[in-house]
């Protein structure tokens, strides 16, 4: 059987980690913790930033660096939003679809998204698609914090911050 299905989240939080690692597709992770029962099934709720940091534990000198980029971007901490698109990993793409790299003999996340037609649309798709849920989001609770686009592609966080200059996709997408 499935062990996240057959098991208390509280018996087993190695099946938790390993799913969340794993990268469950977000609907089923949602749904079988709605199946448990759970009251906070991750999404629009502290949990995320709660799970990431139990992870994650900068050390000092991380610390440090990172403080000067906030103060430097002048950033305070939990008020801003910022949109990370992951195109290069196989992830992002549909299920045995195989995107080769720049060089194509590795595939895009070792060697860099080809920027170019299909590739170039699906980014751009993506970005597209992320900051409009990052606007609604924002919308929708009233926020006007500054919103940050990152990506593992350069291509696209040069498009997405430099190249845009059709008024009127800006207006309808961003």
């Amino acid at each position: 059987g499935n062990c996240l299905r057959d098991a208390r989240l509280d018996d087993s939080p190695r099946v938790l980690r390993h799913r969340l690692l794993g990268h469950l597709d977000e609907p089923v992770l949602e749904n079988r913790l709605t199946e448990l029962n759970e009251k906070d099934v991750v999404h629009w709720t502290p949990t995320f930033g709660h799970l990431f940091w139990s992870f994650f534990k900068p050390s000092s000198a991380v610390t440090e660096e990172l403080q000067k980029v906030m103060e430097s971007l002048q950033i305070a901490p939990d008020q801003y939003s910022a949109i990370h698109c992951r195109v290069r990993h196989p992830k992002a793409t549909p299920p045995r679809v195989y995107v080769k790299g720049k060089n194509e003999n590795y595939p895009a996340d070792k060697t860099g998204l080809p920027w170019e037609s299909s590739t170039r649309d699906f980014a751009i798709a993506t970005a597209t698609k992320a900051v409009q849920c990052a606007r609604l989001s924002m919308k929708n609770n009233a926020s006007s914090e500054p919103l940050y686009f990152f990506s593992d592609s350069n291509d696209l966080v040069r498009f997405m911050s430099q190249e845009i200059t059709d008024p009127v996709f800006i207006k309808a997408n961003l």
